[in-house]
């Protein structure tokens, strides 16, 4: 696994610096949002702010950022989707395992 890191490294065409940005990108509660609601169906982002109960600057910005991460893209008529079907199940996913309760450590003292 470690390899896959490694500087310059072609193995599936990882770039840390892209995989720690994105992971960044996604490590907020609205932006989460944002995609998941995206995962539904494309939307303005009039539409994702109404939906989601944000400020619509906000949601402009946390759409440019996930945009610049390749995450979502927005087409010309100004309409915001995901990047590719495969985000929306691993985003609720990733949501999932955090929210989840944690079960007591066995050898917690």
């Amino acid at each position: 696994m470690r390899e896959q890191f490694a500087t310059g490294s072609a193995a599936a065409g990882i770039d840390p610096r892209s995989f720690s940005g994105r992971l960044a990108a996604v490590a907020s509660e609205r932006r989460l949002s944002l995609l998941l609601c995206l995962g539904e169906r494309k939307r303005t982002v009039g539409e994702l702010a109404d939906l989601c109960r944000f400020d619509t600057a906000i949601t402009a910005e946390d759409l440019e950022l996930l945009g610049r991460h390749g995450l979502v893209g927005r087409s010309p008529d100004g309409v915001w989707q995901v990047c590719c079907p495969a985000i929306t199940p691993a985003i609720a996913r990733l949501v999932d395992l955090v929210l989840s309760p944690r079960p007591p450590e066995e050898n917690a003292t």
